[in-house]
């Protein structure tokens, strides 16, 4: 089964942990000992480039094309992709990824990405 890596902002403000707690650690709000922040939520993400790729962490407008935003992605290539894998109104692109990486600052850096197969019959 695959998982997607959560965002580290979203946990850091969904557990109350702060940057000198470090991304991987949540405070225990009763004072007492660390446990493993989560770090996988089990559902494929949308990426977003309105000039930009974004890792969509919000709700996401079901317009077209779609709207949404999130943190910037370091070093996304579409050209890594098949243009099947992703769809394309101008200059605005998005698809469905399974994506693993880590948070950099405000940046995400997505260490591996598998665009979502999709079968309507």
């Amino acid at each position: 089964m695959r998982y997607v890596v959560a965002v580290a902002a979203l946990l850091l403000a969904a557990t109350g942990c702060s940057e000198s707690d470090g991304p991987d650690r949540a405070r225990d709000p009763g004072g007492g000992a660390r446990t493993p922040a989560p770090t996988e939520i089990p559902n494929p993400v949308i990426v977003m480039d309105v000039g930009r790729p974004e890792l969509c962490t919000g709700p996401v407008a079901e317009s077209y094309p779609p709207q949404c935003g999130g943190p910037p992605i370091r070093d996304w290539r579409w050209s890594d992709f098949e243009k099947d894998d992703y769809d394309r109104v101008g200059q605005v692109r998005w698809g469905e990824f399974v994506v693993d990486g880590h948070l950099e600052g405000d940046e995400f850096v997505v260490t591996s990405a598998e665009p979502v197969e999709h079968s309507y019959s």
